[in-house]
């Protein structure tokens, strides 16, 4: 038969059970801490693209853009597969700050250089939600559509 618990012992499984229950469930946890280094692609259109920006703006808007994540905290943004800027970023639980180092595209104007999102990832799709960015470009590419994890 079952011998009968001590109420220390009891304690103690209890506060055993709780720890095992918690740690089950963070291992379980699959939201990243960081955007994940990766590849993600996004395609604006015409539609996409604000009728107050100039025609050749418009122009450049158009096509298939790449947001590069490196594991280093360096971001590399191209469209068409042609290098338009350059970064570092730094990253929380739910949001990334970008900040254009260089390229044709970068936006270096004071005040410009900067954007801050909120960003989140479902599957192989992350969404970044701008909190401050002056940088209409940036903003317009990155935020208008979810960018797709490419393998």
């Amino acid at each position: 038969m079952f011998r009968k618990l001590t109420a220390p012992t009891r304690f103690l499984l209890a506060i055993v059970t709780l720890a095992l229950s918690f740690g089950s469930l963070a291992a379980c946890s699959s939201a990243p801490s960081v955007p994940p280094a990766a590849t993600y692609t996004t395609t604006l259109v015409e539609a996409d693209v604000p009728s107050e920006f100039p025609e050749d703006v418009r122009d450049l808007l158009l096509g298939t853009w790449e947001l590069a994540l490196g594991n280093d905290n360096r971001y590399q943004v191209s469209k068409d597969g042609n290098l338009m800027l350059e970064g570092h970023y730094a990253s929380t639980k739910d949001q990334i700050v970008l900040t254009d180092e260089g390229g044709p595209a970068a936006c270096l104007e004071p005040g410009q250089e900067t954007g801050t999102y909120k960003w989140s990832v479902n599957g192989q799709t992350l969404t970044l939600t701008p909190i401050d960015d002056e940088c209409g470009g940036r903003s317009l590419v990155l935020a208008t559509h979810l960018l797709t994890k490419q393998k």
